[in-house]
């Protein structure tokens, strides 16, 4: 097999992936196993012997412990562990490398995501070495699609070219702090009222932006594995306001204490405490829905997100803190 190279990482895991050899069925005995094993002559190295039901769904897989030592007259779904991993047809190489790293297997088996039904298997061993020298290319290229910059443009020395290909998630981000200085030029009496609001701007803006930036890094992986699954999107939507609830509070409290100790009277500490927990909400909310509305409009996600989910972070946390101060001051 050719080595592997960063855009391989995009292709979808069964361009990668080989026949699974060994299959057993639930219903089978230990020894009606192991003989369809050995008449099946399987060419390829017996990593894992994966357990199928009657509609052929993998529903487990079974160690060669467990064949070895069962009793022979031991059903197959008895002896088998249900815990298999799996990797869905329409996720890609990328994620399939992320899965190997996390659970440590050999073997992962590709199934239908309608279905259930295995279409192949994915030999860790095939990209050991390959994997070992995309590791550090593949974070680089992370970081630089996060902010905007592809890393091909890294192997370009045409000026002109570069700068066209930054500037359009550049003007995402211009176009978003004239909107920040509009909203602040509409709130400027409260701000006149109250400095301590203005001086802490800054630091709200960045827990945001921060929190913003790690449901965008979370979520984009299960969103290039599966695609829009309403259910899940749902799921990790509700998952992502408890964290940022917690979050929320727990800075809030730091910044409120901060605020108070700073200047005296406890009205703008409250406002920018409760702005601080609104504005962690709000980016944990952004930061699941634009990656799947960029999805949606048929745009790279891993491209346009950030710069996208910062913007709209900024806008969406100014509003909300200078709305505060002047409803409540």
């Amino acid at each position: 097999m050719p080595p592997l190279t960063p855009d391989d990482l995009h292709q979808p895991v069964t361009k990668f992936m080989r026949p699974v050899e060994v299959i057993v069925g639930t219903s089978q005995t230990v020894a009606q196993a192991i003989d369809a094993i050995r008449a099946a002559q399987p060419q390829a190295r017996i990593l894992y012997v994966y357990a199928v039901d009657e509609d052929q769904r993998l529903v487990g897989v079974v160690s060669t412990r467990a064949l070895l030592t069962s009793p022979a007259n031991r059903r197959i779904g008895d002896a088998m562990d249900h815990g298999v991993v799996t990797i869905p047809h329409t996720a890609t190489l990328d994620l399939a490398l992320d899965l190997f790293a996390l659970h440590r297997l050999l073997a992962l088996p590709v199934v239908d995501d309608d279905t259930g039904q295995t279409q192949g298997v994915l030999d860790v061993q095939v990209y050991a070495e390959e994997m070992l020298d995309l590791a550090e290319t593949r974070r680089s290229a992370e970081v630089f699609q996060l902010i905007g910059v592809t890393a091909s443009t890294l192997r370009e020395h045409n000026p002109v070219k570069l700068a066209k290909a930054r500037l359009p998630w550049l003007s995402v981000n211009l176009l978003a702090g004239l909107a920040c200085a509009g909203i602040a030029a509409l709130f400027n009496a409260t701000l006149s009222e109250a400095i301590i609001l203005a001086m802490f701007i800054p630091l709200v803006l960045t827990l945001s932006e921060s929190t913003a930036m790690q449901t965008v890094t979370l979520g984009l992986p299960q969103l290039e594995a599966a695609g829009v699954n309403w259910k899940r999107w749902w799921q990790q939507q509700r998952r992502e306001w408890l964290v940022a609830l917690l979050m929320g509070v727990t800075l809030a409290l730091a910044v409120g204490l901060i605020a108070l100790l700073w200047r005296s009277g406890v009205g703008a500490p409250v406002v920018i405490a409760l702005a601080t927990v609104a504005a962690v909400l709000t980016a944990a909310t952004l930061g699941t829905i634009v990656p799947l509305c960029l999805h949606a409009l048929k745009l790279d996600p891993k491209l346009a997100a950030g710069p996208v989910a910062l913007s709209l972070t900024d806008v969406a946390t100014i509003t909300v803190y200078l709305s505060l101060g002047a409803l409540l001051l």
